[in-house]
């Protein structure tokens, strides 16, 4: 189970997600920073290959 579904289920009231690309529109949230990350992949990945990396890319090979 992960934090969203605790809180929804009342176990929890409050929670700290680190990453979230879809934030319910029944909790209440705030940002507490931002953290930049390098993207690394092999020469053969998908991503590799493609000019523009971002969010919607990556969702794509989300495991």
């Amino acid at each position: 189970m992960d934090i969203i579904d605790m809180l929804k289920e009342g176990k929890m009231l409050t929670g700290i997600i680190f990453s979230e690309l879809d934030i319910p529109s029944y909790l209440d949230f705030d940002c507490l920073g931002t953290i930049s990350f390098d993207l690394y992949v092999a020469k053969s990945h998908p991503l590799a290959k493609l000019v523009s990396k971002n969010m919607d890319d990556l969702k794509l090979h989300r495991q």
